[in-house]
């Protein structure tokens, strides 16, 4: 994609045939790095030690059909999913997998659909670490808030302040320290936590 972007791709396919023309489809069509495993059970360790965009599951595995692995990959990680199956039973799987917001495709490899597929879960991917840096951002300021709030009520309950005098308190204590509202607040709360 010409976004600039490097994605991270695991590939499992149990074909050396299969993985080399994946491969260089994914290539082609997304700036990626490739992890290539040839099992569901490799594929689940590499899940377990690093994180990928998108996992391309080409079906069947040697050890599993990589169906039941697929819908567990999609369910328990943020790694959007591509499953490619062959094209005689390409329909049962589309019906099954899609709803869980699966990806499929069908063999013989068709490279434009593929490609267009992996555009796709790009997109998908790049909102859902949108959503998640909106959320942090949300949670931290929250946090923020608590530890104000916090401390305002400290300053209102032992040091007797209204509370717009609390609010005021700590502005100004920021501005003149240069630190944030949450630094003022947590040492506000460490300075009357150890006095207790």
């Amino acid at each position: 994609m010409g976004n600039g972007k490097k994605y991270s791709v695991l590939l499992a396919s149990s074909s050396a045939k299969g993985t080399a023309a994946l491969s260089n489809i994914i290539e082609s069509g997304v700036c990626a790095e490739i992890t290539a495993v040839k099992t569901a059970e490799k594929a689940r360790q590499a899940l377990m030690t690093a994180k990928y965009d998108i996992v391309v599951v080409d079906c069947p595995l040697s050890d599993e059909a990589g169906f039941d692995f697929s819908v567990s990959v999609s369910e328990k990680n943020l790694s959007q999913v591509m499953v490619i199956a062959r094209y005689d039973i390409f329909s049962g799987v589309s019906l099954r997998l899609s709803p869980k917001g699966i990806i499929t495709e069908k063999k013989p490899l068709d490279k434009d659909s593929i490609i267009s597929g992996l555009y796709f879960l790009v997109g998908i991917n790049d909102k859902i670490k949108r959503i998640e840096q909106d959320n942090r951002e949300l949670r931290n300021k929250l946090n923020e808030m608590r530890l104000v709030a916090r401390a305002k009520n400290i300053l209102i309950t032992n040091l007797h302040m209204s509370e717009p005098q609390a609010h005021r308190y700590i502005e100004k204590q920021a501005m003149d320290m240069r630190i944030s509202k949450t630094n003022v607040a947590n040492l506000i709360i460490a300075a009357y936590n150890d006095s207790d």
